[in-house]
This record gives C-alpha cells, sequence and structure tokens, in this order.
C-alpha cells in the first residue's frame, strides 16, 4: 500500500505486508504536486484556447508560442525564481507542428525550421538548418532573451546564468552548440559537433534593461566544409536549478567543461579514436528522509542506451563524499567504500537491445543513512 504522505518530487513509498518500506527514489524531480494531487511529469504538447502551447505537466509552467503575426512575441518562457525566463522572437510565426514535446515551426527563414522542446529541466530551442544555401542565414537569425528582474551573467564559454536578487543562480542558457546528420560515433558522442558563439548585448527601454538581444555567431568555415552533412541542428535552450538531486559525468578528454546540462550519463574506457575514460556521479537527496532507517535491499537502476559492443563489461558503483556541480575530472569527490558491481552490455545493436541494468548499493546506502548523510 503506497504512503502518501511520503510522496515527494523524488520519492515514493509503499508499506510491504512484512512492516517493511520499500521506496522508489529519482535522482531528480518526476512529479509536482498541483491543487493536492501529485502528477508525474507530462512534457505532451498541446493546444491551449489562447492559442499558445503547452506541456501537460511541466515543473515550469513552460508556455510554448502558437502561430504568431508580425512585431516581438514570446517564443517560449518558464517559471523560475518568482520570474518569468525564456526567448522571444521578432517577426512571423507559423503554426507549429505538435510531436510530442517538440513544436515544430517549419520555415522561420528560408530552409531553417525552428523547434521547441519540453524537457525536465527547462526546454531547449534549436534551428534545422536543412541545407548549405542556408547555413549563412543562421548568422541573421535574433532572439530576445527574457530575463524578468533577474540578472543574466554571460560567461567566457558562450554560456550564462540567471542570477536572482541574492546573486543565486535560478536557470542557465548552456553553451550553444551545433551537430550535423551524421550521427553517433562508436562512443556514443556525435561524430560532428562544434560550438556556437553568442552574442548577447542589453536591450534598453525608458533607461532600464528589458532582455538581451541574442545572435548566434556559427563558424561558417565549418557549416560550409565539405565534410558536414546536412540538415544541422543549432542550438542553444534555458535549465532552471530544481536544487534537488544531482547528476553529472566527467572525462579526462573534456576536462573543465560543465556536463551537468548533458541529457545523457557515460561510464567506462574506450580506446577508439581516444583514450577516454568517463566516470558518473549522482545525488540521491531523497534518501536523507530515511536516516538512521535499516536497508534490506536496494538497487541503482539506470537505462543503459548505448556500449561499445555486445561485450558484457563489468561496471561498478560506489559511495563518494558530498557531489554537486563543481565536479569536473580531476577535481572529484573522495571514493569511499564500493557499493557494488554488474555485467553488463546493452544499447549497441538489436542482439543486445538498450534496457535496464542494475547493481547492488544496499550495504553503502545502509551505512550512509546510518550517519545520516546524502548518497
Amino acid at each position: 500500500m503506497e504512503i502518501p504522505v511520503l510522496t515527494s518530487a523524488t520519492t515514493r513509498v509503499w508499506a510491504q505486508p512484512d512492516g517493511s518500506e520499500t521506496a522508489e527514489i529519482s535522482a531528480g524531480p518526476v512529479r509536482l504536486q498541483r491543487d493536492g494531487r501529485w502528477l508525474d511529469y507530462d512534457f505532451t504538447l498541446e493546444r491551449r484556447a489562447d492559442g499558445t502551447v503547452a506541456p501537460k505537466v511541466h515543473p515550469h509552467d513552460l508556455v510554448i508560442s502558437g502561430k504568431a503575426g508580425a512585431g516581438e512575441h514570446d517564443l517560449a518562457t518558464l517559471s523560475a525564481g518568482g520570474e518569468r525566463l525564456g526567448f522571444g522572437w521578432s517577426g512571423v510565426l507559423p503554426e507549429p507542428v505538435l510531436e510530442g514535446a517538440k513544436a515544430t515551426y517549419p520555415e522561420v527563414a528560408a530552409g531553417i525550421d525552428l523547434v521547441v522542446e519540453a524537457q525536465p529541466t527547462g526546454f531547449e530551442q534549436f534551428f534545422i538548418v536543412k541545407d548549405r544555401a542556408a547555413a549563412a542565414r543562421v548568422a541573421g537569425l535574433r532572439a530576445l532573451l527574457k530575463t524578468g528582474a533577474t540578472s543574466f551573467v554571460a560567461k567566457s564559454d558562450g554560456s550564462g546564468e540567471f542570477r536572482g536578487a541574492r546573486g543565486g543562480v535560478v536557470a542557465r542558457m548552456p553553451v550553444a552548440l551545433m551537430w550535423d546528420a551524421q550521427g553517433l560515433g562508436a562512443r556514443g558522442e556525435r561524430k560532428r559537433e562544434a560550438k556556437v558563439a553568442v552574442d548577447v548585448a542589453e536591450v534598453k527601454a525608458g533607461g532600464r534593461t528589458v532582455g538581451r538581444d541574442v545572435r548566434l555567431a556559427p563558424d561558417l568555415a565549418w557549416l560550409n566544409d565539405p565534410a558536414t552533412r546536412y540538415p544541422v541542428v543549432v542550438d542553444p535552450g534555458i535549465e532552471v536549478d530544481h536544487g534537488v538531486g544531482f547528476d553529472e559525468f566527467v572525462q579526462n578528454t573534456i576536462n573543465l567543461s560543465d556536463n551537468q546540462s548533458k541529457t545523457e550519463l557515460k561510464v567506462g574506457y574506450t580506446n577508439d579514436g581516444c583514450q577516454c575514460y568517463a566516470r558518473s556521479y549522482l545525488r540521491f537527496d531523497g534518501l536523507t528522509a530515511f536516516g538512521g532507517a535499516k536497508i534490506h535491499s536496494a538497487q541503482l537502476n539506470l537505462w543503459q542506451t548505448w556500449s561499445h559492443n555486445c561485450t558484457a563489461t563489468t561496471w561498478k558503483a560506489a559511495r563518494t563524499d558530498h557531489v554537486a556541480g563543481w565536479v569536473q575530472w580531476n577535481n572529484e569527490p573522495a571514493h569511499l567504500e564500493a557499493a557494488g558491481s554488474s555485467t553488463d552490455s546493452k544499447g549497441w545493436s538489436s542482439n543486445c537491445a538498450a534496457g535496464w541494468v542494475d547493481v547492488d548499493v544496499a550495504a553503502a546506502i545502509d551505512d550512509t543513512l546510518s550517519a545520516r548523510g546524502d548518497w
């Protein structure tokens, strides 16, 4: 029987017939409370009566534009730190084509589609550049960055932070990237990818800053390179700091890079093209509610989508000191006792299709909760 009073954004708990309890705990929020009810996130887009588009259940009340005429419009905005943040659009927007969590505006410029995709931490906005002839038009595209009362701080790598009145980060604009149609390589990474320079300038009205003008400055040499295969995707997006849980991977070949915004985790080693080592760190804040409890069994479950081949390989989990956004390769937390190991290979082909992998972590979690720490 489920125990509703123990439900949270990351946790559900069931009472078992023998008097014990079983918990399902996610690394990040997967549900929200609305009108006294807990609702699982559902990013399926729907058209609303006012002409806008929105996901069925989104943690930050994402609203996406419908069809719009000339002038300035809100393209996609969300709530963060008590403010509405997002991107605006100047000019005509056609009726978006809705598919799951994606809204596609066809031909916002000749040969270029605009896409907004709802995500758990916010949304991603990206352009689909259909052919080489359209590549030169990307630099002419602009969007108004909606900041509300937050301050926007641009970083040297092209990303940026939205900071509240007390200076805390409430949302981020990740580094803008572009990638071509060649797909994934043997290491599960995009075969052809490049960073996109972003020019952000203040827009003032009545003597005060009302937003930021965002212009993309992609590398035209990369876009025109014969090795680039079209269509090409060019992003950025906005992510909200939800303040619950944490996950990130670190890799020796991308030191000093922030991978919190990535949609996947990585673990293991490959010598195919590089001497690459990767580790992933996860923090489950929902465990703190069980401080002092006796743990009878616990498994860490991960969905594996890509392996180097179908040869089963051993991987392991270990308890570490506290982890947060400072984690980088060569700046990692102390590794404490090993939690367990598993031997798997899933996601390479139909012979070893993607699927769940798990590892026993009961002893490590029991040690952590006995000390009333986090894991």
